[in-house]
Formats: C-alpha cells, sequence, structure tokens
C-alpha cells in the first residue's frame, strides 16, 4: 500500500518537473523513461528514504540536436530531484540519482557504463550493479523502455563476467546459519543480526543475479520469484519458501524499524534477539535457511562449489 502511494508521488513529482522543462525548453528533443532503483524498485516503501533513482533518453535526431538534448534533461533530472526533495524524500547520499552524469543518458550510454562494470567488476562496481539491477519503470515512454530492458539484457549475456563476480561475491558472504535451539540464541555471542546485511541483501543480490542470467528485468522480488519458477528455475516448493522467508524478514524490518521509531531511536537494520518474539524467532531461523539455499543455488549456477 506504501509502494502504491509512493509511485502514485513520484509520478506526480515527475510530471510537475517534466512540466516545468517544457515550459522552459520546449518538447523534449527524444523520448525519455524514468526508473526507480533501490527499497522504491523492489516496492519496498515504508518508512521516509533517500532518492534512488536514473533517467534514460533516446538518441537525438541530428547532431545540431545533441547539445540541446544534453540540457534538456540534465535539466529534467535536476527538477525531479528539486521536486522529491520538496515531497520529504532527501537526496542520495551516494548520488545515485537522476541529476547525476553517471545516472542519467542514452541508451549507448547505458550499454557502455554497464560494459565498464561487466570489464572492471570491482566490489564497488558490483554494489552498483545490485543496486542498478533493482530498476523498476515508473513514468515515459514504455517503448523506450523496453527497447533499454532488452539492451540490459544484451548487454549482461555478454559480459558474462560481471554476473561470475556477483555470485562469487555471495559464495564469499554466506548466510548465517541460525541452527541452534531458541534458547541457545543466548549462550553464544551473537545476540543480534542485521536484518539487511545479513538476510535481505543476499536474498535481493541472489534473485537479481539468477533473474538476469534467465532475462528476467524491471520486475520486484515477488515477481522474480514468480518468474523464475515459470522458468523452471525455482521449484514450487522453493518458489514458496522463498515468498514466505521474503514474508517473514519484511515484517521483522518493518516491525523493528516501527517500534525504533516509537522509541525516538535513529534508523538501524540491527535487531536483538532479545525483543523478538520466540515465533519470530524460529520463523527467522526458517527464513535464514531458505535465503541461504537460493544463495547456494545462485553460487553453483556459475560452476563454484
Amino acid at each position: 500500500m506504501v509502494t502504491k502511494l509512493y509511485d502514485r508521488l513520484v509520478r506526480h513529482c515527475v510530471d510537475l518537473a517534466f512540466q516545468r522543462v517544457k515550459k522552459k525548453y520546449g518538447e523534449p528533443p527524444a523520448a525519455f523513461a524514468f526508473f526507480l532503483m533501490g527499497s522504491g524498485g523492489r516496492a519496498e516503501q515504508f518508512m521516509l528514504t533517500d532518492q534512488d533513482h536514473f533517467l534514460v533518453y533516446g538518441d537525438p535526431e541530428s547532431e545540431k540536436e545533441k547539445e540541446r538534448t544534453e540540457t534538456y534533461f540534465r535539466a529534467l533530472g535536476n527538477e525531479i530531484v528539486y521536486w522529491l526533495e520538496r515531497a520529504g524524500y532527501k537526496r542520495c547520499d551516494g548520488n545515485m540519482m537522476a541529476s547525476e552524469t553517471n545516472w542519467r543518458g542514452k541508451i549507448s550510454h547505458w550499454r557502455e557504463r554497464l560494459r565498464t562494470w561487466g570489464l572492471r567488476a570491482t566490489n564497488e562496481n558490483i554494489l552498483l550493479g545490485h543496486n542498478f539491477l533493482a530498476f523498476r519503470y515508473i513514468y515515459g515512454d514504455p517503448s523506450l523502455k523496453d527497447e533499454f530492458v532488452r539492451m540490459v539484457h544484451e548487454q549482461l549475456q555478454t559480459s558474462k563476467i560481471f554476473l561470475f563476480r556477483a555470485a562469487e561475491q555471495e559464495k564469499n558472504n554466506p548466510v548465517p546459519t541460525l541452527d541452534h535451539p531458541i534458547r541457545a540464541l543466548f549462550r553464544v555471542k551473537k545476540q543480534g543480526i542485521d536484518i539487511k546485511k545479513h538476510a535481505l541483501f543476499p536474498f535481493h543480490h541472489s534473485l537479481q543475479i539468477l533473474s538476469a542470467k534467465n532475462g528476467i528485468f524491471g520486475q520486484t522480488p515477488l515477481h522474480m520469484i514468480t518468474s523464475l519458477k515459470e522458468k523452471s528455475v525455482l521449484s514450487e516448493q522453493t518458489a514458496e519458501d522463498l515468498h514466505f522467508a521474503y514474508q517473514v524478514v519484511l515484517k521483522i524490518r518493518v516491525e523493528q524499524s516501527w517500534n525504533r521509531y516509537m522509541r525516538g531511536e535513529g534508523n538501524s537494520s540491527e535487531i536483538k534477539f532479545t525483543q523478538m518474539k520466540s515465533r519470530d524467532k524460529e520463523e527467522l531461523i526458517s527464513a535464514l535457511k531458505s535465503i541461504r539455499s537460493l544463495q547456494s543455488q545462485t553460487v553453483h549456477t556459475f560452476g563454484m562449489m
């Protein structure tokens, strides 16, 4: 429900930005499409977050239009950030916004960025790639959106090293195993868990890698699971387990965030076992097993053991 409201708000802000730019510069010199990334792209909006988005536009019709095209969409990116900020969404600390040169451009520019991430699959570029792969179309020309998605698919098929290195990272950062009985959790040093780092990130990253390998882009996590099941990449039982795991982890994340907010505490993804109900702990243990299984399947898909 919050995501649906957020989407309406974002579309309104982009429309306000577009109308303002059009009033100053006229009709757009090329088609464009606006995408969300991060929690907005994954349809996980709950409390106010920062901005996370990018802009794609078509090639100008002539060389003379090139400079006007750059000026036009630079202005549009800046206006989008301005209106979203007025709506309460602060600027991204990492500058992953359409106002930045690295997060807007023609399809040919985006193809080159993806190629660079593949050739230089550093930890930083893989992190950027994961954030990018959470993209979801929200506004603009549907035909350009389709062309963009096709390009992403083609480029990742060409630069397979990126997905391999991303899978390698998952291998090196396995989901923690909490197989101990509940009481035993209090007898070990681990008194809590970072729900984003140890559960949500491995879940999203593994799902994105498997989806990208199988040509699935621009979908929410739940839709990715369904698409992977339809392609027989995931069994029906595995898909059900992942649906449940995702529901459990998000429920805990939302409840913990809300309780922290009500107590006037700062935002954090750390959860303490002492503040969890016994049933939630049991469900978390089961969820982590399912996510770890997904992570293992992703790693094995790329021939790693």
